[in-house]
């Protein structure tokens, strides 16, 4: 049983040794549950029973990681969060001008205009920057809950951190946090501790009367000039040499607790709480802003994103142009003009004409595909978080992803197409480049709407990469490169074809190269053993000429598909997380009172 009470204007320490139980508790107080945990008991606000919508009305939960686009400035973070997060009648103005002051309050208005910074790509702000500036984001909360928050900082680094949230606490908001190893100093601030072992509550209480409590009643007085919370830690510590001992002994303390009168005072003040009903109001939205507003600044952090982030933009173009000039030097000419305006093919050059566009297929697929599956996962536990923060809906995060990466995903395979194209000395037909065009632009972006599914499916970039290389081969497969469509395959196995983009991606690429070439050079003696027209060409592929619409159709309807598939999974994972009375894999026995 974990049982507690926070007041406003009080900072909590949740203490304990690893595993003991602080970072599920506060996930429990979150609602973060997922679905194979189950919480057993009662969280209180303000004397009433919580729910999901009211604590995320009057909380927030900044955890171990702090989650930032790096590409950002600390003042264009802050400007989005305050622009999408603060009340929607609030004008412009008044929400810069709280803006301004968040700055002032975390000691961070000198770094107003640094990226925030991405380890190892862009430099900028310190870790114990960006852990204020995790806390300034969410300033307008009354209840903070954070994991960790000490994690990784110096003492000095800690301790200005320290201060300013007891600074908050001071206009009565509520901090709830996990510590490890704070200084002296950084422990003297906290108002109340929460000493956790085997998910089971040691002592909860003010520092002063913890310490009396070990004395008195644990019979474990602290050293002289010895931190408390060093004292704390390691009374309360496994002995991996003694475990079964040190076990025993550790839930003995607990124990001990449970029947103090330590114990007994707080379960009084807990009941002594007088109910105070709130609900959300009549027109309440979890959202603070419109749909619009969200778009603006939802595609005005993409775009940032994406231009700052010079290394990928560099990185796109040059592989653009590797690319396309590498295939066209290999493939060069492969059909050579005459002087009129039809194109010149021997027998050699069928051959080499549908590698060429086997191979145009092929890394325009490659290259989308990673593209997504390396960027996208980066900004997933972003968004999760900010939408379960309801700072914006999931449709115009997608939506902005999407309008942001069109224009780059028109002009690079454009670029691929238009290289290569005229290297490789492909049909002379006016209309034909057009096609190839088209062609080229809706296979970049079924694939790179693949790569979608395959990043929010796994929300992790190394694990997609790993599942990109069989996707694709199961995808060139039924191209009809490697497998003609005469040749029977398994039942089964025959339908994949239809969601293949190499298979109607190279169709309409071949229709297009030879449905208009009346002419191809015999250099054998026997013309039998030669494919004379372009519709012969076809015939053998067993390619249909009347497709050509249906293929393109049917690779703009992948795109769409891809999209949906990938949204709708984005979608589903960002719900907001309920705790799940059945299944029970752990369980967490607590009653919590938080008054606002």
């Amino acid at each position: 049983m974990i049982k507690g009470i926070v007041q406003p204007g009080e900072m909590l320490a949740l203490m304990g040794s690893s595993g003991s139980g602080k970072t599920t508790l506060l996930n429990a107080l979150n609602f973060s549950i997922n679905d194979k945990m189950l919480v057993e008991g009662n969280i209180m606000l303000n004397g009433c029973e919580a729910d999901p919508v009211k604590m995320s009305m009057v909380s927030c939960y900044i955890q171990q990681d702090d989650l930032f686009f790096g590409t950002l400035t600390v003042q264009e973070h802050l400007v989005f969060q305050a622009m999408l997060r603060m009340d929607k009648n609030l004008s412009r103005e008044s929400k810069m001008k709280r803006v301004y002051q968040v700055l002032q309050e975390f000691n961070l208005e000198r770094r107003a205009n640094v990226k925030i910074g991405i380890p190892g790509r862009i430099k900028g702000i310190s870790g114990g920057e960006k852990r204020r500036l995790a806390f300034a984001s969410e300033v307008k909360k009354s209840i903070k809950l954070s994991d960790f928050i000490l994690c990784v900082q110096d003492s000095k680094m800690a301790k200005s951190i320290i201060h300013s949230l007891k600074k908050l606490t001071d206009r009565g908001k509520t901090i709830i946090c996990t510590i490890h190893q704070p200084s002296s100093e950084t422990f003297a601030m906290f108002d109340k501790i929460c000493l956790l072992s085997q998910t089971k509550v040691a002592f909860f209480g003010s520092r002063e009367d913890g310490l009396e409590f070990f004395e008195k009643n644990l019979h474990l007085k602290c050293p002289p000039f010895t931190n408390p919370a060093d004292f704390y830690i390691d009374s309360l510590g496994i002995d991996v040499n003694d475990m079964a001992n040190s076990q025993a002994e550790i839930l003995t303390y607990c124990d001990k607790f449970a029947k103090s009168e330590y114990n007994l005072s707080l379960s009084k003040k807990i009941e002594s709480v007088k109910p105070e009903y709130f609900s959300s109001p009549p027109n309440y939205t979890s959202y603070r802003s419109s749909w619009r507003e969200q778009m603006t600044f939802l595609l005005q952090r993409s775009f940032f994103n994406y231009i700052r982030n010079r290394k990928v933009v560099l990185n796109d173009i040059i592989m653009v142009f590797v690319t396309a000039i590498l295939g066209g030097s290999i493939y060069y000419q492969t059909g050579e003009a005459n002087s009129g305006k039809e194109c010149k093919f021997d027998q050699k050059s069928i051959q080499n004409v549908s590698f060429a566009l086997f191979y145009t297929i092929t890394v325009s697929v490659i290259f989308s595909m990673l593209a997504a599956v390396m960027a996208f996962p980066n900004e997933i536990p972003i968004y999760y978080r900010e939408h379960k923060s309801s700072v914006y809906r999931s449709d115009t995060y997608y939506l902005s992803k999407f309008l942001i990466e069109l224009p780059v995903y028109l002009i690079l395979p454009s670029i691929h197409a238009t290289i290569i194209y005229y290297m490789a000395g492909f049909n002379c037909d006016k209309n034909s480049f057009s096609v190839f065009l088209l062609t080229d632009i809706l296979i970049s972006n079924a694939a790179f709407s693949l790569g979608h599914i395959l990043s929010v499916s796994t929300s992790d970039a190394n694990l997609a990469i790993s599942l990109t290389s069989p996707f694709i081969a199961v995808q060139m497969l039924f191209s009809g490169f490697f497998l003609r469509r005469a040749v029977r395959t398994p039942k089964f196995l025959s339908y994949i074809r239809y969601g293949s983009i190499f298979n109607y991606g190279y169709d309409l690429l071949m229709l297009n190269q030879w449905e208009n070439v009346n002419e191809i050079e015999c250099e054998y003696d026997i013309e039998l053993l030669c494919l004379t027209t372009g519709g012969s060409v076809l015939n053998e592929e067993k390619i249909r000429r009347k497709n050509k619409i249906v293929y393109i159709i049917m690779l703009l309807f992948l795109n769409i598909l891809f999209r949906i598939i990938a949204y709708v999974i984005l979608w589903t994972k960002g719900k907001r997380s309920n705790i799940t009375y059945n299944r029970l894999l752990k369980k967490i026995k607590s009653k919590i009172a938080i008054n606002v």
